[in-house]
């Protein structure tokens, strides 16, 4: 991690200046305590003689931060009832880097700001890209808000919008997952990250009321704005419109709003023609009493040809549920230690999942056809040890699949369960 900083470093001081020996520049960074005294100068062995400054890019400021998760997690999944129950059953194991992010933020003055967001902790490297986008803020009688254009997430399903190292369970929900993942026949692609614009608004006559506009890519997770994986090149902007409301005071605080999003190409449909629409609404509320936090949301959506059934496409209308809550204990210097839980419900309505689609590293059993429904519950504990700065995460995920995308009663079902620890580092 000490290296990596080092090179992101080296490649910000190499944006304003061409490869220069500027002890100036230098002193300033061991000033600040970003360089000790070592590393400034062996910074400057590697930059060469003549100082050039690009005042035309120059920012007002720059923030680079740092975010890593480091993650050891087993998964199990075992067929119940059903085909080959209950002799079927797998298992994976084994360590790994979650998540490892180098972040960029400017202030560019006159209300403009920038980040750059990398998370190289991805097996590919076309999505390293995240969080990336320039902001305009606007400050005006009747237009408080910030305009941002680039790639990042909008407000749908709202575990998947938190930010990762603000989530009180160590991965997202199976239904959270099922409606944001990419698309592949049996997930949504409804939610996730977007190109395109996105305003934030304050109503000023109302304190506490805010609202949120998107126009975006029907393509999630797609930063270069196209998916070689879809059957289509049709991009049709979907718009995301919301609202939420605020209420706080010192003991408590309640966020409660509501989400909705329409493509009129949205649904690709994975090989079966022309790309159809699709819509969804997530009511969502998150807040905090004393030390009790707590977040909830809906989801719901219309596909149509979402589902084929005996060869004709056919409208399909999923929804899921997600319900958590974490009380945290005051341990004083050694911080807090939380204690949470969460239940998902998940229905497909006929369009289908797979142990794989929306759980991470759980493996498919062979010969085994996509659920219809499932439910889950997760329990955890937190540490807390400098806040989300430095955590550690404990937690057990129990999970089962049943019926079919054929016929939601049928007697098949597959249990899943997975164990994992995190350790959490930003600085």
């Amino acid at each position: 991690m000490k290296t990596l900083g080092k090179i992101f470093l080296a490649l910000s001081l190499t944006a304003s200046c061409v490869f220069s020996q500027d002890k100036a520049m230098l002193d300033m960074f061991v000033e600040k305590g970003i360089l000790t005294p070592q590393e400034a100068v062996e910074l400057s062995k590697g930059m060469a003689a003549n100082v050039v400054v690009h005042e035309k890019g120059k920012a007002k400021s720059i923030k680079i931060r740092t975010r890593a998760q480091f993650q050891y997690e087993w998964t199990n999944t075992r067929m119940s009832a059903g085909m080959g129950a209950p002799s079927s059953g797998a298992s994976t194991s084994g360590f790994q880097i979650r998540r490892l992010f180098l972040e960029l933020y400017a202030d560019l003055g006159a209300d403009w700001k920038a980040q750059i967001v990398m998370d190289f902790g991805r097996s590919d490297a076309s999505h390293y890209i995240a969080d990336t986008y320039v902001t305009k803020t606007f400050r005006y009688e009747y237009l408080t808000g910030d305009l941002d254009l680039g790639y990042r997430r909008p407000i749908f399903a709202y575990e998947e919008y938190l930010s990762s190292c603000a989530l009180p369970a160590i991965e997202r929900s199976v239904a959270t997952t099922y409606f944001t993942g990419g698309q592949n026949g049996r997930r949504l692609g409804l939610g996730g990250r977007y190109v395109g614009a996105f305003y934030w608004g304050d109503v000023q006559q109302l304190p506490g009321l805010k609202y949120n506009v998107a126009l975006v890519n029907s393509y999630n997770d797609a930063p270069w704005g196209t998916n070689d994986a879809y059957n289509t090149d049709d991009n049709i902007p979907n718009i995301i419109v919301g609202t939420e409301y605020v209420f706080k005071n010192d003991d408590w605080e309640i966020r409660a709003g509501v989400s909705g999003i329409y493509g009129d190409k949205a649904n690709k449909k994975m090989g079966a023609g022309t790309a159809k629409s699709m819509y969804g609404v997530n009511p969502y509320i998150q807040g905090r009493y004393g030390n009790f936090y707590f977040w909830g949301d809906f989801l719901g959506a219309v596909v149509a040809d979402g589902k084929n059934v005996g060869g004709e496409w056919r409208q399909a209308s999923p929804y899921g549920l997600n319900a958590s809550g974490e009380y945290r204990f005051d341990i004083g210097t050694f911080g807090k230690l939380g204690v949470t839980a969460r239940y998902t419900w998940l229905d497909t309505g006929g369009r289908g999942i797979s142990t794989k689609d929306a759980m991470r590293h759980y493996p498919s059993l062979s010969g085994d056809p996509a659920y219809n429904n499932v439910q889950a519950v997760y329990g955890g504990l937190n540490w807390y040890i400098r806040g989300d700065n430095l955590k550690l995460m404990l937690g057990y995920e129990w999970a089962q699949y049943s019926g079919t995308a054929d016929d939601r009663h049928a007697a098949h079902r597959c249990d899943a369960q997975a164990f994992r620890t995190q350790l959490q580092i930003v600085f």
